[in-house]
């Protein structure tokens, strides 16, 4: 049988704006996968993610007939992990793509901030909260993505698939359906408590980050590898390397999980839409 892959998306990309990378790890697992993080009414956004870990359990145990291996990327990633602690036996090992676990400092400023009411300022939040959500019509779209630097990066079918699956088509133009004010909120509710699960993750992790991420810092390598036993990878990439390199990405998680003494080959996915 087959290992089984869990994905789970950054904030803002629902799960198949990961496509190309999902791809071409369906060429060596099965895969199943959570579209939008968030967005269900029965898991809300609460403060240090607490339901949306909870989400993450439940898609698990919805799709998923044996422990999966589970990747996230950013947000995603850290879902995963902290979900990987609460219920270890629904995972075999988690992959997180550029994702920070944030030590006793940082979060000790994390908590500040939000008692003080500026957690808008260190977090995207505030670019978030006047985040577009309506084009008219395609060459609007496409103007206003080539003059962003998020998507810059991107190749170009990543990019069509953004489009394509990050946005929805209606009868007045395209809209974004990732709600923006979940996004927002997401970003407002940053745990500040990671350091309450150090030594906790029972099962083997690894992490991939980006050469020109500026969200994962040596000081976030070092935490996690010292807390939560977790081994980094650094490949070539800003934050978002799963849409600017997606079949390299996917080589390497493939290379971690057949180091982790994993069996590793292909087939079905699925999703909870």
């Amino acid at each position: 049988m087959k290992e089984l892959i869990h994905f789970a998306h950054g904030n803002g990309f629902p799960a198949l704006c990961y496509k190309q990378m999902l791809d071409r790890l369906e060429e060596e697992f099965d895969y199943c996968y959570i579209d939008k993080i968030g967005h269900d009414p029965l898991f809300p956004v609460s403060e240090n993610w607490h339901n949306l870990v909870s989400e993450v359990i439940a898609s698990v145990k919805k799709q998923a007939d044996r422990p999966v291996i589970a990747v996230g990327h950013s947000l995603g990633g850290i879902l995963s992990l902290l979900a990987a602690v609460e219920q270890p036996e629904l995972f075999k090992a988690v992959i997180m793509l550029d994702s920070p676990l944030i030590g006793t400092f940082k979060s000790s400023m994390v908590r500040l901030a939000k008692a003080l009411g500026i957690i808008d300022r260190v977090t995207p939040a505030f670019r978030t909260r006047s985040r577009r959500m309506y084009w008219k019509d395609h060459d609007q779209l496409m103007g206003y993505l080539k003059t962003r630097e998020l998507f810059k990066t991107f190749t170009d079918v990543c990019l069509n698939d953004y489009i394509t699956y990050g946005l929805k088509y209606k009868d007045d133009g395209y809209h974004l359906r990732f709600d923006r004010h979940i996004e927002y909120q997401i970003y407002r509710t940053i745990p500040h408590v990671i350091p309450n699960y150090e030594g906790k993750l029972l099962i083997p992790a690894a992490l991939i980050y980006g050469d020109k991420s500026t969200v994962v810092g040596k000081m976030d390598v070092r935490y996690m590898k010292k807390y939560f036993n977790v081994t980094s990878h650094k490949t070539k990439g800003t934050h978002l390397f799963p849409m600017e390199h997606p079949e390299f990405v996917a080589k390497q998680i493939i290379k971690i999980v057949t180091g982790l003494y994993l069996n590793s080959t292909s087939g079905r996915k699925t999703s909870n839409n």
